[in-house]
């Protein structure tokens, strides 16, 4: 019996360039009505969580990558990275000539010159045949402002959660020997570059999966979780049951009990459909039937 069901955003509920599909707002009115918990399990921060996921007013929530727990507005754990090893990332990002590193907080995401460039071809990228007033609502979408704004941070007063950093596998060593303590769950090629991402030491999604189990009261077994990035193998190794999404990474999809259609396709719809966890009304106009 599944009790718990967890879902990663981007890529998995989160079309990139449709945004939320509507199947999924009416699977998860379903699973609530079926007295399912529907939980988020995000490497996003929760201030930069797309509007209409937050309207699906979800029961859990995992954001940072581990770093901040919440169950029915309880909040079970907040975790961020030492004021010191902030300051020393800063450092390392404001040399002439340094590769692309951000931040994020609950509240603000930072970057530095080279982060600003990356992000900016990837997203020229991704919106690539869109229209102007397309991209500009993907960028409203998206609630992160791509700006070089690093000397804005404060490290006595931000609790920053996330670090990311784009360059060599040599530079990384460095700069993580410089930051100290942390955990990386991401590690992979963006656009030719090397890309990794940090959380605190002690944070990841599975053991935030166990934590809200606990918490609510359920077993691991009971549950089902949705993913399709490197950074949700851990939580998908510790749900009952686990869906990747057929955009997935590779290393998702051979480990997991099952693929599902991509957003775009309602796959999480479909997949619930098939497991009889909800049922279905409506559902031939998601299979195109």
């Amino acid at each position: 019996m599944i009790r718990m069901a967890f879902f990663d955003i981007d890529g998995t509920l989160w079309d990139e360039r449709e945004g939320l599909p509507e199947s999924v707002a009416m699977a998860v009115r379903e699973l609530k009505e079926r007295h399912v918990l529907v939980c988020i399990c995000t490497g996003r921060s929760t201030e930069t969580i797309y509007d209409e996921v937050m309207a699906l007013e979800p029961d859990g929530m995992i954001a940072g990558g581990g770093s901040y727990i919440a169950l029915q507005g309880r909040e079970l754990k907040q975790q961020a990275f030492e004021p010191e090893q902030v300051k020393s990332c800063m450092r390392m990002a404001g040399q002439p000539g340094s590769v692309g590193i951000s931040m994020e907080s609950r509240q603000k995401v930072y970057m530095n010159e080279g982060a600003v460039r990356m992000i900016s071809v990837a997203n020229s990228r991704k919106w690539k045949g869109m229209t102007p007033k397309e991209q500009e609502q993907a960028v409203k979408n998206g609630k992160i402002i791509c700006e070089n704004n690093f000397d804005t941070c404060n490290p006595a007063l931000e609790s920053i959660h996330k670090i990311c950093y784009w360059g060599s596998r040599d530079g990384f060593e460095e700069f993580r020997y410089q930051i100290g303590s942390c955990r990386l769950v991401q590690e992979d090629l963006w656009h030719g570059t090397w890309f990794y991402e940090m959380v605190p030491e002690g944070c990841d999604k599975g053991t935030a999966v166990i934590t809200l189990c606990q918490a609510a009261g359920i077993r691991p077994e009971e549950t089902i979780g949705f993913g399709d990035g490197k950074n949700d193998l851990d939580f998908l190794q510790v749900t009952g049951i686990s869906v990747a999404m057929e955009n997935g990474a590779a290393e998702v999809r051979s480990m997991a009990d099952s693929i599902c259609e991509s957003p775009g396709k309602h796959g999480i719809y479909r997949e619930l459909v098939r497991r009889k966890l909800i049922r279905g009304e409506g559902k031939e106009r998601y299979y195109g039937t």
